[in-house]
């Protein structure tokens, strides 16, 4: 797991979620399944305001799991919403930080795996 401040909070948060491991940036080879993958779309210094010490942060969220159906990637992708979709998070360095789901994915076949793309965005204020 990388040591990025929001991939640290966000794998905080989804401890309750039936997965067996969360990675950061790649899935390796032989993961066991279900597991889940974070990727920051945006970590740049354009992304902050200006005139304040406010953060807007868009994450990539993939389930992959050897079963598209309601036994295996929908529950997980449901309980990751239930944990991150409209809930605060506790982050590093910031005193406040909330998170909505801007884009649900829908299962597709990415050999051997099923995978769910999801993607949500956080506002955080700095300390």
């Amino acid at each position: 797991m990388s040591d990025h401040p929001f991939y640290t909070g966000v794998s905080s948060k989804l401890t309750a979620v039936p997965i067996e491991r969360v990675y950061s940036d790649q899935l390796p080879d032989g993961a066991d399944m279900p597991s889940v993958r974070l990727a920051i779309l945006n970590d740049t210094p354009h992304q902050r305001l200006a005139s304040s010490d406010n953060i807007t942060l868009d994450m990539q969220i993939d389930v992959y799991a050897d079963r598209a159906d309601s036994t295996n990637a929908w529950p997980v992708d449901q309980s990751i919403r239930s944990a991150l979709d409209r809930q605060s998070i506790t982050v590093e360095g910031f005193s406040s930080v909330q998170c909505i789901c801007t884009k649900r994915g829908k299962p597709f076949k990415e050999k051997p795996y099923y995978r769910i793309t999801s993607e949500y965005r956080f506002f955080g204020t700095a300390k």
